[in-house]
């Protein structure tokens, strides 16, 4: 499962996924689903990769055993571009 959220907006502030960055390798993620159910997680790597270089065929593969990968934006803001140079990549495996 592939999950995307925001790191911060100019009108809000801090998104989502604000401390995403932040995270490293044993740390625990816990998800719940619309039933109620949780479903925990635990990082086993974490990436930041520039946003025209993102290995989509390894972020959003299929194959393999159930995993979880969140991703932000990060890296250097442009101001002009109004956007962030890369984004900020974490793996996780249930727990």
């Amino acid at each position: 499962m592939v999950v995307d959220g925001h790191v911060d907006t100019a009108r809000d502030g801090p998104g989502a996924f604000f401390r995403l960055g932040s995270m490293g390798v044993g740390d625990p993620v816990e998800l719940t689903a619309p039933d109620g159910s949780t479903h925990r997680y635990e990082v086993t790597a974490t990436a930041r990769y520039p946003k025209d270089r993102l290995p989509t065929e390894e972020v959003f593969a299929q194959d393999g055993a159930e995993r979880l990968v969140l991703i932000t934006c990060g890296g250097d803001f442009d101001r002009a571009s109004r956007h962030y140079a890369d984004n900020v990549v974490v793996f996780a495996d249930p727990a």
